[in-house]
């Protein structure tokens, strides 16, 4: 499991908490009293219609029944790991004093998704994601949720969601968001004031909730994370050539639309109101249509993972106030970055090795048809050209960002902020030296 991170799980833990292993489990609900908790959500919803929503009439009317005044509470999830772990030593004395009471077991079955924190909703699909922190070191940083996150998360998704559904080319493209819809803060009452206790103790209690993916889905539509295209089964059989020759096409047609459903939407989002999303292969799923053909992209994971062009952009209209933290300002070549770690680095590079691998398609058409969705997108938007040249997607080079290496250097002392990655020199771009592609499903 090293190579996976997860710091500070067991290998029971491992065996029971983690998303390859497909084990149900049910969240543990908790009341914290108000003044150490903060409930947020978008204006279409209040406390108790989440809280009711989540946990249903009879499960509510027994946890009721758990505390004094429930109304002097704030509800929420918690994963029973970080309840066993961290909870009950770090949070002893608000458990003694009945600042916080263990209502119970929800009542419904989760699945914990690739980041582990965040989990699905098994027995009632239609109700919410819930991303809960989780005090373990997975991959570059422990996995807690910030005070400034949960307090944005719903007042940033509506201000997402007013671009969104008024957006013609969204609207086309069928481009899903899914929103952080509510969430809960909680502060730890001595830990948060002090100075430099390390971000991994201050982030412990809290959860966002998150819009479901599958109210979303028309008939005969289905839906997958994009990691799961360099996924190879236990004999080496790459998920990607079953999902192609289940569609009846060609491996090109195939990516052609797989390349168009990404491209697309994240060039506009980026080019047209000068925001970008992480869109790795964990923040973005494929919905197919009824032929298995790649459709529509989904865009989750938004708080903490959204920046905004140092240019201001009409289009964007006015950000929420007081949110720099989560709509970090950057210039173009840093919001190209994104693009180019988390997508053309994180998963089409390595998608096109394996394609080209499993003789599916030359590494060259690949990038030459990814290059043909840029060049595509160029044209069909002269008004954006300097914007396009200032991101430069086919430039010779990208800056290297060591996501893991870093670490080489860093070590694993403990940091009152999270660490920043460091650039170390630059990487050649495939995109530069091929020729274009012109994509078949037209703009």
């Amino acid at each position: 499991m090293a190579n996976k991170g997860r710091l500070g799980f067991s290998a029971a833990d491992s065996l029971r908490y983690t998303p390859e292993v497909r084990t149900p489990l049910r969240l543990v609900w908790l009341a914290v009293r108000r003044g150490l908790a903060e409930f947020r959500g978008t204006p279409d919803l209040s406390e108790h219609a989440v809280v009711g929503r989540e946990l249903g009439a009879a499960v509510l009317e027994e946890f009721r029944n758990r505390t004094v005044d429930p109304d002097s509470y704030v509800w929420l999830p918690c994963h029973p790991w970080q309840l066993d772990h961290v909870v009950g030593t770090q949070w002893a004395r608000e458990l003694a004093t009945g600042e916080i009471v263990v209502l119970g077991e929800g009542p419904d079955d989760y699945l914990p998704t690739q980041s582990i924190r965040t989990m699905v909703n098994v027995s009632q699909p239609l109700r919410c994601q819930v991303k809960l922190p989780l005090k373990i070191l997975n991959t570059s940083m422990y996995r807690g949720i910030p005070e400034h996150c949960t307090l944005a998360a719903p007042m940033v998704t509506q201000w997402l969601r007013g671009l969104w559904y008024r957006d013609e080319v969204f609207g086309r493209l069928g481009t899903e968001l899914l929103g952080e819809v509510a969430s809960v803060t909680v502060r730890h009452p001595q830990l948060s004031s002090a100075p430099g206790i390390p971000y991994q103790w201050t982030e412990t209690l809290g959860c966002i909730w998150r819009d479901p993916l599958d109210p979303r889905l028309q008939p005969g539509e289905s839906a997958w994370p994009l990691a799961a295209v360099l996924h190879r089964d236990s004999a080496g059989e790459p998920l990607v050539a079953a999902m192609i020759a289940r569609s009846g096409v060609d491996a090109s047609a195939w990516i052609g639309d797989l390349l168009a459903t990404l491209l697309r939407p994240l060039l506009h989002l980026m080019h047209h109101y000068g925001i970008t999303v992480n869109p790795h292969g964990e923040n973005l799923a494929i919905i197919c249509g009824p032929e298995g053909l790649p459709a529509r992209l989904v865009i989750k994971d938004l708080v903490d993972d959204i920046n905004v062009s140092t240019t201001p952009i009409e289009a964007r209209g006015i950000e929420p106030d007081s949110h720099a933290r989560v709509l970090p300002r950057k210039p173009w070549h840093i919001l190209r970055q994104y693009l180019v770690d988390a997508l053309l680095l994180g998963v089409l590079n390595p998608l096109a090795a394996l394609l080209s691998d499993a003789g599916l398609l030359t590494a060259d058409r690949f990038w030459g048809m990814t290059r043909g969705e840029i060049e595509l997108y160029a044209a069909e938007h002269p008004q954006y050209a300097d914007r396009l040249t200032a991101t430069d997607l086919l430039d010779e080079t990208f800056a290297r960002y060591p996501l893991n290496g870093y670490r080489l250097s860093l070590g694993y002392a403990d940091l009152d902020t999270r660490p920043p990655i460091p650039v170390t020199g630059r990487l050649p771009n495939q995109l530069s030296s091929v020729a274009a592609v012109r994509p078949s499903r037209p703009w």
